[in-house]
């Protein structure tokens, strides 16, 4: 069952996305690549912010909400703090193969 939701990117779509999943009653953890951008939306929403990649492995998905052309990199970036999450991107462009790297992944 999920219950703790990972989000990288604190744009619109991570931002919109951190709400609803709160809302929903989620446990959210968000993490930006501009780290004060990140806390300060964690202490607006009162979610977890963290910088350490291994805090991932608490997490139960990962929602990679980042610009179409960081996704490939990010997941590669992610993959040595995975094991069992789900990984999904939030791109309307691109398709799973952006997240080729990961074995469970979805969109």
């Amino acid at each position: 069952m999920i219950q703790k939701i990972g989000i990288i990117g604190t744009g619109m779509v991570g931002t919109a996305l951190a709400k609803a999943f709160k809302n929903s009653g989620f446990d959210v953890y968000i993490n930006n690549r501009t780290h004060a951008t990140a806390l300060q939306l964690a202490e607006e929403m009162r979610i977890t912010h963290f910088q350490n990649l291994e805090t991932l492995n608490q997490v139960d998905m990962v929602v990679i909400a980042v610009k179409d052309d960081a996704i490939t990199t990010v997941a590669d970036q992610l993959l040595p703090f995975l094991d069992k999450q789900i990984v999904v991107h939030t791109s309307g462009t691109h398709s799973i193969d952006s997240l080729a790297s990961i074995p469970c992944r979805g969109l």
